[in-house]
């Protein structure tokens, strides 16, 4: 019986990718994306009944319940900016047990001030190597080490002070994304 959802679910997603794509008459888009929500939701709660794994839904942790909405809201989130799907794909990355994360230009499509908080709780996370790979200087200068590339090879390795201090490559770099702000890139009056 898995089997035909699963193949149910298929034909839907195909029927209403394209559907998407054409649009249908006289139906808003939003409408259209929430009954096509509604019924995947509907098939995907049939598919749990039916095989019988509904009983493992108090055994979910607080922590993995909260995994699992960021994860649908990452997801299905269509109508959210970049910058707030940015936020949802950190703060699951976050709460997850993964010893290595990699941040690529993770923090592009947010303000300062909320990249000054992902920061924060970036820097909180001891237990994890993270490797930020970043274009603004303030995503990387408290990091313990920071890696310059200069047409795709290394050009130097070091702590921000370090750099700063001797690097005519990253105090451009800094120069031009500090002027007229501080470290944490708010304006300076």
């Amino acid at each position: 019986m898995w089997f035909v959802f699963a193949l149910g679910s298929a034909v839907f997603a195909a029927l209403t990718s394209i559907l998407a794509k054409i649009g249908i008459d006289g139906v808003n888009s939003t409408l259209a994306t929430a009954i096509r929500t509604a019924v995947v939701l509907l098939m995907s709660w049939g598919m749990v009944f039916l095989t019988g794994t509904q009983t493992g839904i108090g055994d979910i942790s607080h922590k993995s319940w909260l995994f699992l909405i960021l994860s649908g809201l990452a997801t299905g989130a269509s109508n959210l900016s970049g910058g707030q799907k940015q936020r949802l794909c950190i703060a699951r990355a976050l709460i997850g047990k993964a010893k290595i994360l990699i941040f690529d230009d993770s923090t592009s499509a947010v303000d300062t001030a909320t990249e000054k908080k992902i920061r924060e709780a970036l820097a909180a996370r001891k237990d994890v190597t993270k490797i930020i790979i970043a274009q603004r200087v303030t995503s990387v200068m408290n990091t313990d080490q920071i890696i310059i590339l200069d047409d795709g090879k290394v050009h130097r390795i070091g702590t921000h002070a370090e750099l700063l201090a001797d690097d005519p490559i990253y105090q451009e770099i800094y120069a031009s994304q500090m002027k007229g702000g501080d470290e944490n890139g708010s304006e300076s009056l």
